[in-house]
């Protein structure tokens, strides 16, 4: 009799077989309301003109008149993402994207003219505006230099309170930029913004860039992930279906789920034959995935906040079943103290893979495999999945995130971060950018959570 992971999770299946999680989409999120020059809008009334609305993706774009009335700007369009929850402004052939941990909107891929995001939580409250913009200029320059580029920062102009500014020349997507870069901070929120145009152009550019800048909002409607499993943990929106038996953990809704195993491996075996294993396993179990092409392929390296070093590799293809093309992402991680890979499946219809990244990745974040979970031996420590981004996904901020998990004593990235978080019992994962300064987490219904 054969199995597959896919249809019908199984009980004892052989050393080579996977404990799969199905988790779907919908992410949560992010955000942190800064209007430029400050930090917060005066009132409430502000964010309501930033109801999301019904869309097939989660951007959406909406004309907004008053943006370009008697300004000699491109018609912007407005933004709303309404898992990580913020909108913005800018014009509509520029790609916005928060699913690499950085808010951006770029003119191109690479990002020729960028207009970049970073909001944080402050966890020392008495850190300045300046140190932050030092922190994010050092970052940016690796990040930058990783890339083939090169970052200048010029003098920090601190003189308004709450506020630095500077300015920096540098080199990106084969141009030489000019830019500008400024962080505030207001009680346990930060927010650093970063826009930078080719120099030839800047002069043209300059004030949409600046249009950009200062719209960005936060909706308010970043949602809180519940966690899940007694093996492998997983965190999902409340309405998905959990489904989880002595190998396997599913989080589905409707044909979009991502599923999750762990795999004893051979000491030589690597993370890309776990994933041509799973593969194979599965279509000779029956499940159908005719047509099957292999999008992107790519490895990375890294290390685990307990210094765990990992190699993952994470491949997007393409299928059929019954009928309906799917795309899915498979991630396989091997870990230097593991005698196993961590491998998540994601997966929706080709139409919907790219909009529902963002709620891939949120909902990773909260993947992992526990101690003692007696699928693979010798476990003792916690495995957290990687976070790895396709060729598709790249541009010249997408390293920043990997290489720096922007993260320091002094503060926490929000975008796509997270603190676990309990409400009667039951732990989810809560944004960074929901906690009040009081050190309480507010959720959009206005159920309170303590930090666990």
């Amino acid at each position: 009799m054969t199995y597959s992971l896919l249809d019908n999770p199984i009980k004892k299946p052989p050393r080579t077989l996977w404990v799969i999680v199905a988790i779907l989409i919908t992410l949560t999120g992010l955000g942190l309301l800064f209007a430029y020059p400050k930090i917060f809008p005066d009132s409430t009334t502000e964010l309501a003109t930033f109801n999301v609305k019904e869309a097939p993706s989660f951007f959406k774009a909406e004309a907004d008149e008053s943006v370009i009335e008697d300004r000699q700007l491109p018609s912007l369009v407005k933004y709303n993402d309404s898992i990580s929850g913020f909108s913005l402004e800018a014009p509509p052939e520029w790609q916005i994207a928060s699913n690499t941990g950085v808010i951006s909107a770029r003119s191109d891929s690479c990002g020729t003219n960028t207009a970049a995001f970073f909001p944080v939580k402050l966890t020392n409250l008495n850190f300045e505006p300046k140190q932050l913009l030092n922190d994010f200029g050092q970052i940016i320059t690796s990040t930058f230099e990783s890339n083939g580029g090169a970052f200048n920062l010029g003098e920090i102009n601190d003189e308004n309170k709450g506020i630095a500014t500077a300015i920096f020349t540098g080199q990106a997507c084969n141009n030489q930029i000019r830019g500008s870069l400024s962080a505030s901070v207001s009680e346990n929120k930060g927010l650093v913004r970063m826009s930078w145009a080719p120099q030839s152009d800047f002069e043209q550019l300059d004030l949409t860039l600046k249009e950009i800048i200062k719209s960005y909002r936060l909706t308010g409607s970043a949602d809180f992930l519940k966690l899940s499993g007694s093996k492998i943990e997983i965190a999902s929106p409340e309405n998905w279906t959990i489904i989880e038996n002595e190998q396997t953990i599913i989080a589905e809704l409707n044909d979009k789920r991502v599923l999750v195993t762990a795999l004893p491996l051979e000491a030589d075996d690597s993370p890309e034959l776990a994933i041509d294993n799973i593969l194979q396993l599965e279509q000779d179990a029956g499940y159908e995935m005719s047509d099957l092409q292999i999008v992107s392929n790519k490895t990375e390296t890294g290390t685990q906040a307990d210094n765990q070093s990992w190699i993952a590799t994470y491949r997007i293809i393409e299928f059929t079943n019954s009928n309906q093309k799917y795309r899915a992402g498979l991630t396989s991680a091997t870990y230097s103290n593991l005698n196993g890979a961590l491998i998540s499946w994601k997966q929706a219809p080709v139409d919907e893979f790219s909009e529902q990244s963002l709620r891939f990745a949120s909902m990773e974040q909260g993947t992992r495999l526990l101690p003692d979970n007696g699928l693979i031996e010798d476990t003792d420590s916690t495995y957290q999945l990687p976070i790895i981004f396709s060729v598709e996904e790249e541009s010249v901020l997408t390293k920043l995130a990997l290489a720096k998990k922007l993260t320091s004593a002094d503060w926490l990235n929000i975008v796509l971060g997270y603190d676990r978080v309990i409400n009667q019992n039951e732990e989810f994962l809560a944004p960074r950018s929901s906690q009040l300064p009081s050190g309480i987490y507010k959720r959009s219904d206005g159920q309170l959570f303590e930090a666990k």
